[in-house]
């Protein structure tokens, strides 16, 4: 068995059968995909017999960001082991996003103004990200 504690002190083990380890390292870059689906692509292949390490960049959809410890968990569990690192995960900010704001706001005609360019996903971020910070 291989036991872990958990940050949370829950305590997991999961029966492990020696032999073959393989370890496998994927740097996913997403860019408005969807997390599941690239997970799949990339993971489905592998055998439970692996230790992975997952390293996640780019934008995803908003519900996709909210929820993607349990699905990235779902998509990793079945391995001996794995390491997630999502530093760099960034929602995308859509049209959606400006309900959060009057529309005579300036928060509201920046943001607006950012995303009518295709592709600012980026700017948009950093733009939400210093509007929120700035309301506090």
């Amino acid at each position: 068995f291989i036991i872990e504690l958990n940050n949370d002190k829950s305590i997991k083990a999961k029966k492990f059968l020696s032999g073959p380890v393989n370890f496998k390292k994927f740097d996913i870059d997403l860019n408005g995909q969807d997390l599941n689906q690239e997970l799949d692509n990339a993971l489905g292949s592998l055998k439970d017999n692996c230790v992975v390490e997952l390293n996640l960049t780019g934008f995803i959809n908003k519900n996709d960001f909210d929820n993607r410890l349990n699905i990235i968990n779902k998509n990793l569990e079945r391995f001996i082991d794995y390491e997630i690192n999502y530093q760099e995960l960034r929602p995308i900010i859509d049209q959606n996003i400006l309900k959060e704001f009057s529309e005579n706001s300036f928060a509201y005609k920046f943001l607006n103004n950012i995303m009518a360019e295709p592709d600012n996903n980026a700017e948009a971020y950093m733009a939400y990200s210093l509007i929120k910070s700035l309301e506090m």
